[in-house]
C-alpha cells in the first residue's frame, strides 16, 4: 500500500540539544546548520528471537540492519518462499554497501 507521506522531519530535542549544536555558517566546524533527518521509530518492537538473535547481540544492532531483516521476511512471505525444510536449502543473498 502506497502512502504519499514525508518522513523526513525535524531531529526532537530528546534525542540531543539541537540549540547548542546550531550555528548559522556551514564552515563553523562541530555545528549545524539542519537538524532533518528519517528517523526509525519503534525500533525497540524489534522481536530478535523470532530471528534467533540473542538479546545480547540484539541490542548492538544497528537500526537499518533491523528494518532490514524485518522487510527481507515480509518480501520472502509476499513473494510466496516457502519456509519448508526444502526451502531452507535455498540461499538468499543482501549486498550493501556504505560509506561512513
Amino acid at each position: 500500500m502506497r502512502r504519499d507521506r514525508n518522513l523526513v522531519g525535524r531531529i526532537g530535542p530528546e534525542r540531543w540539544s539541537t540549540e547548542v549544536l546550531h550555528h548559522p555558517k556551514r564552515s563553523e566546524a562541530g555545528r549545524s546548520v539542519t537538524y532533518a533527518a528519517g528517523v526509525l521509530s519503534r525500533i525497540d518492537e524489534f522481536d530478535a528471537a523470532f530471528f534467533g538473535i540473542s538479546p545480547r547481540e540484539a541490542a548492538w544492532l544497528d537500526p537499518q540492519q533491523r528494518l532490514l531483516l524485518e522487510l527481507a521476511w515480509e518480501a520472502m512471505e509476499s513473494g510466496g518462499s516457502s519456509l519448508s525444510a526444502r526451502a531452507h536449502r535455498l540461499r538468499r543473498y543482501v549486498g550493501i554497501s556504505a560509506v561512513d
